[in-house]
């Protein structure tokens, strides 16, 4: 169960970029879409990825 809550959770995380850059294409502008979030969401996603790399395969942290 855990591991579907994970996945789950990275997915939907990951999907919600989708939205904004579909609005922007259509628009053929970058309005209304803030460099901050982008930056600090990125940020998160490479400490996310770092974590569970590191408790699937470090065997000290484990």
């Amino acid at each position: 169960m855990s591991i579907i809550i994970g996945w789950l959770y990275f997915v939907m995380w990951s999907c919600c970029y989708y939205p904004q850059i579909y609005k922007n294409f259509r628009r053929r502008s970058v309005l209304g879409f803030s460099f901050d979030y982008f930056v600090l969401n990125f940020t998160g996603h490479i400490c996310y990825f770092v974590f569970n790399f590191s408790l699937a395969f470090n065997t000290s942290i484990q």
